[in-house]
């Protein structure tokens, strides 16, 4: 049976984004010793899985319970100094894409460390 290019390109895409995370995983069990000393189901291993989840789904409920509380009260009022707390809220979201610019500007300049090493 033939397999069309966009569902080969899925599966590599797949592969691609989650082998990264499989093998950070792997190290993260492995660097406390439970992977190879302690086996994969040894009481310790359940106890830091058991952690594990609880602060992400902790840290999911949050996020969701303040961002979307946010969203509602900037969405649906206009009080005074909503435009400061929209301004506030964006920034974070900005300024990793601005600091990169700043810096492959630094690199990329005539004197700058990509052209002495190219």
């Amino acid at each position: 049976m033939l397999t069309s290019p966009l569902t080969l390109f899925r599966r590599a895409l797949l592969l691609l984004l989650l082998s990264p995370l499989f093998y950070m995983a792997w190290r993260a069990f492995e660097a406390i010793g439970v992977a190879m000393d302690a086996g994969w189901f040894a009481p310790r291993w359940w106890t830091l899985l058991g952690r594990t989840l609880l602060l992400a789904t902790g840290a999911t409920a949050l996020a969701c319970l303040l961002g979307g509380s946010m969203a509602v009260i900037l969405g649906a009022r206009s009080f005074r100094g909503a435009s400061f707390v929209r301004a506030t809220v964006l920034t974070p979201l900005l300024l990793p894409p601005a600091f990169m610019i700043a810096v492959w500007e630094r690199l990329a300049v005539p004197g700058g460390v990509l052209h002495h090493i190219l």
